[in-house]
């Protein structure tokens, strides 16, 4: 195992004995700086745009997803709800029998 490997460890088994400070030295430990040397600003507001027309995309096309599933559902005939119906009994049945 590489030295530093059981340091965290040691550091939380610490931080239950002796609480208050110990928990902070812990956390502080664990949340140690990120290393942005790599990325620079303008790739961050690249990203965050981007994100964010994404996650525009995302919400604005629910109404959609959810109309077709509701198409979906409502095109089905009695029939067909009782096969899944069936199927979804079956299942239950068979894992109550193995437990």
């Amino acid at each position: 195992m590489p030295p530093g490997f059981k340091r965290s460890r040691a550091i939380w088994d610490e931080a239950r004995s002796r609480g208050g400070i110990a928990w902070v030295h812990a956390i502080v430990y664990e949340l140690q700086p990120i290393r942005l040397s790599k990325s620079s600003r303008k790739e961050a507001l690249a990203t965050l745009r981007s994100f964010i027309r994404n996650s525009i995309t995302i919400i604005a096309g629910i109404p959609n997803v959810l109309k077709s599933i509701l198409i979906f559902i409502s095109n089905r005939s009695l029939r067909q709800w009782m096969i899944v119906g069936a199927i979804v009994a079956y299942y239950w049945f068979i894992r109550w029998i193995h437990e």
